[in-house]
């Protein structure tokens, strides 16, 4: 869906070999990503698969990386705006860093 949006519909294609590109995408995902854990926090629906990473007494490593099993499939929508400006690869490749 997204490579579809990306060749359909972009708004401007950003090559991927430019250093701007690449913090503009640090960027972009970094934006959507608090977007989206923001909404995580404050949409009761959002909040019922998100508690989970929330559940323990004591804030640890375990307990920042568990994650519900639902997230994931409700989270990646937020990200399609992406697809208007940057590559896949771009985005797949700084999620993995940003996130």
């Amino acid at each position: 869906m997204y490579i579809y949006l990306y060749e359909n519909y972009s708004v401007i294609k950003l090559p991927w070999n430019s250093l701007s590109t690449w913090m503009l995408c640090a960027l972009g995902v970094d934006f959507f990503y608090y977007w989206s854990h923001r909404a995580n926090h404050e949409v009761n629906i959002l909040w019922s698969q998100h508690q989970v990473h929330h559940s323990s007494e004591e804030y640890n490593l375990s307990t920042a990386l568990r994650q519900g099993v639902v997230q994931r499939w409700a989270t990646w929508v937020r990200f399609m705006q992406l697809g208007f400006v940057m590559s896949q690869s771009v985005v797949v490749v700084m999620f993995g860093f940003v996130v």
